[in-house]
């Protein structure tokens, strides 16, 4: 690829997973990206208004509650679903090659919330939906996926990987970096019970081990 070429793909993937979102009616609030260049040709891309109060997920010793109001009252997201559910998009490119990837979807319950829901628990008097929320019982959900060549050991730190609930020792190992758009479609099909057909190819080439192939791990077509 020519240089940059690599930030133009991701940059289309991040608008295209947006453009499922919206056309499925699940986006309550968008951050656009912050593409800084740290070096020549070479970029960080994450959402505008990144701060610290982002890295609060991994703390181990905090609870579900606290995250997500950290994250929530701070915009610490590319995307707020219409449930306060969020995702995070960040790349780090370098010389034109991805070289760390990180995306997490976090949602406070595993209760699907219909929007005709929200709006008229919203209409009632005296009661705000953001702390019924929270004060609603449910099952957090949290898969993170990390693409980290320089850190990478194979099968204890695959290259690409997925992190389920904030475990620091769940690294399920991936097939190759994931694409914002398979990543959306994950979240839509097992979570929001929508099946959505998009063709997005693959932006990294396969990157997983053959000791990774042999245990549980992800592949997709």
């Amino acid at each position: 690829m020519a240089k940059s070429e690599i930030l133009k793909v991701v940059k289309k993937d991040i608008e295209n997973a947006k453009k499922i979102l919206y056309e499925n009616d699940l986006i309550l609030e968008v951050k656009g990206e912050s593409i800084k260049e740290f070096s020549k040709n070479s970029y960080n891309i994450t959402w505008n208004g990144k701060n610290s109060n982002s890295n609060i997920i991994y703390d181990n010793n905090i609870g579900v509650d606290f995250i997500m109001k950290e994250l929530l009252q701070n915009q610490q997201y590319s995307i707020l679903l219409y449930d306060r559910s969020l995702i995070q998009f960040e790349f780090i490119i370098e010389n034109n090659i991805i070289t760390k990837q990180r995306m997490l979807f976090i949602k406070k319950h595993n209760k699907i919330w219909e929007k005709e829901e929200i709006v008229s628990i919203s209409a009632l008097q005296d009661i705000d939906f953001f702390d019924y929320f929270f004060e609603s019982e449910g099952i957090p959900i949290m898969i993170r996926i990390d693409y980290d060549k320089e850190n990478s050991k194979d099968c204890v730190h695959p290259i690409s990987h997925m992190t389920l609930s904030n475990c620091e020792t769940c690294r399920i190992p991936i097939k190759s970096l994931m694409s914002c758009t398979k990543f959306v479609l994950m979240i839509l099909y097992h979570f929001y019970n929508l099946k959505v057909e998009d063709k997005f190819n693959d932006i990294v080439e396969n990157t997983i081990t053959d000791n990774e192939r042999n245990m549980i791990h992800l592949n997709w077509t």
